[in-house]
């Protein structure tokens, strides 16, 4: 009877959504076989030692490791994903700063031409001399 509950506990908390809190984000999920019975636990880190939480055997563990193995697999996309969108972001930026230095590069010709100068990093017209 102890299984049954705590596996319905488990997936209650996956049901309202507790399941993904920073506080219970398991790392790797596993299936134990201890005498010919298997048993499906969940292996998280807490101040540096791994802690198993026991979740259950049976249907409700069956459908606790398979709602563990989608989550995993949404985990992976929006992983994957966010790795995308860095590239992009990356390259974004990489085309950015050169078309800056181009800028820049334009502006100081065009200030030079014009007979400006540029002493302490701002430019100034010159003055004429005598």
């Amino acid at each position: 009877m102890r299984i049954a509950i705590r596996a319905s506990q488990t997936l209650w908390a996956l049901w309202a959504g507790e399941w993904g809190s920073q506080e219970s984000v398991a790392q790797r999920m596993a299936w134990e076989e201890r005498n010919g019975r298997s048993y499906y636990y969940q292996k998280r880190r807490e101040g540096g030692q791994v802690v198993s939480q026991y979740i259950g055997t049976g249907y409700l563990a069956t459908l606790a490791a398979q709602l563990d193995q989608i989550e995993q697999q949404r985990q992976v996309e929006e992983r994957e994903k966010w790795q995308r969108q860095q590239a992009d972001q990356t390259a974004l930026d990489s085309e950015i700063a050169e078309y800056t230095r181009l800028v820049q590069t334009l502006t100081a010709a065009v200030l030079l031409a014009s007979g400006c100068h540029r002493p302490k990093r701002q430019w100034r017209v010159k003055r004429e001399q005598i």
